[in-house]
């Protein structure tokens, strides 16, 4: 082309190393993007046509070209890896802190739960005890509710070593089971026993212990429902398939199958 003087490949010309074609194409590149004439006087559109035809003449700028886009082909798909990988990352972190902020929602409900029970329990042997005087004769029934009591206790204070206080409630759901029938039986009995009835203290006692059913089952709801919420949380994607990488397993709920005012399975 006239007015250019540019090497074969290998040759630097004026300080410049390797092939001076670049230096010329970089040159009218320029030229083209200022919105100049290029240095011979020619215009962009017959630069463009002779840079096509060089590039067929000379095999080695014609393959620097296809390096250098390959590289840039090369860089434009590790940064969107990199990118997709780091935010991959960060949902996948969120999405893990949602699951544990469900199951800690789920062990405080618990945990409310398990005061109630034990206020329930602390309950039971004075309502007893109160009505000994009246039931000489109903020694077996007291007994075996104060017996429940003790056995629904230290179930109690086994589950609280479980971790989050959610872990297995086998003896707990037995021993409620137990102690709701134990109580039951105990005020049927009681409707026998009129001078029993009319006892203040005794009607203030069964008023605390009906007042204290009606917060457990309540602490139970919450607790049931804070567990559904969490496991139906588990079966969807993404969160069931970051749950199975970190191990996080469904939550068992505490069921109650009895009639009102008793604790089960």
């Amino acid at each position: 082309m006239e007015g250019f003087a540019w090497e074969t490949c290998g040759s630097p010309a004026g300080g410049y190393d390797g092939c001076g074609f670049w230096h010329v194409a970089s040159r009218m590149a320029a030229g083209c993007n200022s919105g100049k004439r290029v240095r011979s006087g020619r215009g962009c559109g017959r630069f463009t046509g002779w840079l096509f035809a060089n590039l067929k003449q000379n095999p080695c700028c014609k393959r620097g070209l296809l390096n250098n886009m390959m590289l840039g082909f090369i860089n434009l798909i590790v940064f969107v890896l990199c990118l997709g990988g780091l935010l991959a990352v960060v949902w996948g972190t969120l999405i893990y802190r949602s699951l544990v902020g469900g199951r800690q929602g789920c062990g405080s409900a618990f945990l409310k739960l398990q005061e109630e029970l034990e206020a329930r329990y602390e309950m039971l042997p004075g309502l007893i005890e109160t009505a000994r005087g009246y039931m000489r004769h109903e020694k077996e029934a007291l007994e075996s509710v104060l017996s429940a009591v003790a056995v629904a206790s230290t179930a109690l204070q086994t589950l609280r070593e479980a971790p989050n206080g959610t872990g297995r409630f086998d003896r707990i759901l037995l021993a409620e089971e137990s102690l709701s029938e134990g109580v039951m039986r105990f005020f049927a009995i009681s409707e026998a026993y009129p001078e029993l009835k009319a006892d203040p203290r005794m009607r203030q006692l069964v008023q605390s212990f009906l007042g204290r059913e009606a917060a457990v089952e309540e602490c139970r709801g919450a607790f049931n429902e804070a567990v559904a919420k969490f496991n139906r949380s588990l079966s969807q994607f993404p969160a069931g398939y970051v749950a199975r990488l970190m191990r996080i397993d469904e939550m068992v709920s505490f069921e109650k199958s009895l009639g009102a005012g008793s604790e089960d399975e």
